[in-house]
C-alpha cells in the first residue's frame, strides 16, 4: 500500500487498492489545486504520475518550476502559474 501525501505532515493510504487508484488520487489532488487558481504550490507525487502531472499542468497554465527527488518512489514538484514571474534564489 502506497502512502499519498495530503499535506507535509499528513499521509494516507488506501488498503486493498492498487497503485492505479493511488495515481488517480494524486492526479485528482493536483487538478483540484490547479482549478483553485493557486499561483504556486508544491506536491510530492509518485514517479509514475510525473508525465501526467506535467501534461495536466501545461493544459491548465502551470509549469514545473522545481523538480527534486523525494525518496526512491516519489518526486517533489513545485507548480507555478505561468503569469507569475520566476523567483530567483542565490546558489552558492
Amino acid at each position: 500500500m502506497r502512502k499519498i501525501n495530503i499535506q507535509d505532515d499528513l499521509r494516507i493510504g488506501f488498503p486493498g487498492r492498487g497503485d492505479t487508484f493511488s495515481d488517480g488520487v494524486e492526479i485528482g489532488m493536483l487538478a483540484t489545486m490547479m482549478s483553485l487558481g493557486w499561483t504556486e504550490f508544491s506536491r510530492s507525487i509518485s514517479r509514475h504520475c510525473l508525465e501526467q502531472a506535467r501534461a495536466l499542468g501545461e493544459k491548465l497554465g502551470y509549469h514545473i518550476a522545481l523538480l527534486e527527488n523525494d525518496g526512491a518512489e516519489a518526486v517533489r514538484l513545485t507548480f507555478r502559474d505561468r503569469t507569475q514571474r520566476p523567483k530567483l534564489r542565490l546558489v552558492r
